[in-house]
């Protein structure tokens, strides 16, 4: 783990209450894709107490431009926003986690709104290496149509990743009802073959590790206890 100074900027809104980020590390470490940062509003020492920081899921790799996908829903990630809107010189430690994706094994990922984050960082990983190696699935749901991934993720997605998306807003362009394991049921051949590694909101999580454990698969949870992620 590194401490290291880092300029923020709004790379782009993607929704009313989406955006991405633009993390400039000074000091860069490539990291495992899934995994994830502590952010500082003030520049901060490593010895320092990161009292008010947040964590957040890398949503890119393999540059030191990273990148973070940030949901405003409290005073810190409203401030990360407003801030990054201008532009600001912070403090940043990376890289955590165990949520890991690198494994040489076909996966399936499905994300719940901002839970997509996590995953875009396996997408970058795939798509510079030219291939992903492996069969990979990727389950996306999100209320309206305006967070497609498209809106988020603008590199080629390689062929061997195949990509669902639903939108669960009935008054949303695009509109297609929630997703659920028969769909995976579906989709997914060899069902019991693969990696499953889920994140979203803690109800998603909980329908995810349900379902997918009546079948007997193992399942790989980004789960955050009383909300230290916000974004």
């Amino acid at each position: 783990m590194i401490t290291t100074l880092a300029h923020i900027k709004l790379e782009k809104k993607v929704s009313e209450s989406l955006f991405l980020i633009s993390i400039g590390l000074e000091r860069y470490k490539e990291w495992i894709p899934g995994m994830f940062m502590q952010i500082s509003l003030d520049v901060r020492s490593g010895s320092n107490y990161w009292l008010d920081s947040k964590a957040f899921s890398f949503a890119s790799w393999g540059s030191p431009e990273a990148k973070i996908l940030v949901r405003r829903e409290g005073s810190f990630t409203r401030e990360l926003i407003f801030r990054s809107e201008v532009g600001f010189l912070t403090s940043v430690r990376y890289p955590f986690g165990d949520f890991l994706l690198n494994s040489h094994s076909d996966k399936v990922f499905i994300a719940g709104g901002a839970g997509i984050s996590v995953f875009l960082s396996y997408l970058d990983f795939a798509s510079l290496q030219g291939k992903s190696n492996r069969d990979t699935f990727i389950f996306y749901s999100t209320k309206r149509m305006d967070e497609d991934l498209s809106r988020i993720y603008e590199r080629n997605i390689p062929n061997e990743i195949t990509v669902e998306q639903f939108v669960t807003d009935s008054a949303s362009d695009g509109y297609t009802g929630r997703m659920n394991i028969d769909i995976v049921k579906k989709y997914v051949p060899k069902i019991k073959s693969k990696e499953y590694y889920v994140c979203g909101p803690p109800r998603f999580n909980n329908y995810w590790s349900e379902a997918l454990g009546k079948l007997g698969v193992k399942v790989k949870m980004e789960q955050w206890i009383n909300n230290p992620r916000e974004g």
